[in-house]
């Protein structure tokens, strides 16, 4: 795990300052998987499959032409904030094609994802995506939920809530 393992009981809290938090912008306006997809066929199998068109193959080498490899991958859960700055207002806003063209780049897998917030806005002259990638703060949020604020058994008074707890 990389920078993002939440580990058990109040420790974690220690680490939250420290998660990476990454910033990218990917010139050129993402077409839809959902809307792009074309159907092959499979001799053998007889099976037809679902294949990435022409315009969504140009897309995920333009992208990975602008984001370099991030080593090590991400492995933890993620939260996602996208803004996708279409031409024109006839897109469908689906940030698919920039989740799967990140996968292996900067994170793992596109299942990492635990969180998303996706904005549809326009830009004519400079089509263009702007993500932010960090750390999913769920696990450490469910942990604090959990987290028994009875007195300690020294005697000492247990903070009021948890937000007294948090030492950032």
């Amino acid at each position: 795990m990389v920078g993002c393992a939440v580990t058990d009981g109040i420790a974690a809290l220690d680490i939250a300052p420290r998660l990476p938090t990454i910033e990218l912008t990917i010139k050129g306006q993402p077409c839809s998987l959902k809307n792009s997809r074309q159907m092959a066929h499979n001799a053998k199998t007889g099976l037809w499959f679902p294949v990435p068109s022409k315009e969504a193959k140009k897309y995920l080498r333009e992208l990975s032409k602008q984001v370099p490899i991030r080593e090590p991958l991400l492995t933890c859960r993620l939260r996602v904030l996208i803004t996708i700055y279409y031409a024109s207002e006839r897109p469908d806003l689906d940030e698919s094609i920039i989740l799967d063209g990140l996968q292996t780049r900067i994170y793992k897998n596109d299942r990492q994802v635990r969180e998303k917030h996706i904005y549809h806005k326009i830009d004519k002259a400079n089509p263009r995506a702007e993500i932010v990638i960090e750390p999913f703060q769920g696990d450490l949020l469910m942990e604090l939920s959990e987290w028994d604020p009875a007195p300690p058994k020294s005697g000492g008074a247990a903070p009021r809530d948890l937000n007294d707890a948090i030492p950032f």
